[in-house]
């Protein structure tokens, strides 16, 4: 007797729109799974493997988050060059004020 089997419903991971594109895109900011997490509605294991299967289709070596951190992604590269100006005027204005630097201490020696 042969038996009948039932065709699993398996959704097809293609990155063109929808959760899987936007896990990726996350990644590539940087973002951990928990904030992956909370913008989509896909679980760790199928963040995981959705950034592995991109990983292995794009040969990246490092991950998505691991560049990005190192600040050698295409992405990070640019974001530096493109906030750096902004970054440093925002810390004249708002670090170097507060810096204080302690008074020079004398002594007396006899």
């Amino acid at each position: 007797m042969k038996l009948k089997y039932k065709r699993i419903n398996r959704s097809v991971i293609t990155y063109q729109s929808g959760d899987d594109q936007e896990a990726l895109i996350l990644a590539k900011l940087g973002m951990s799974n928990a904030a992956i997490r909370a913008r989509t509605s896909l679980s760790d294991g199928q963040i995981t493997y959705r950034l592995h299967k991109a990983k292995n289709v794009e040969e990246n070596r490092f991950g998505y988050r691991t560049e990005f951190r190192n600040g050698v992604s295409p992405l990070a590269l640019d974001l530096i060059k493109d906030l750096h100006a902004v970054l440093a005027a925002d810390i004249k204005r708002n670090v170097v004020p507060r810096i204080t630097h302690p008074e020079p201490q004398t002594i007396n020696i006899k």
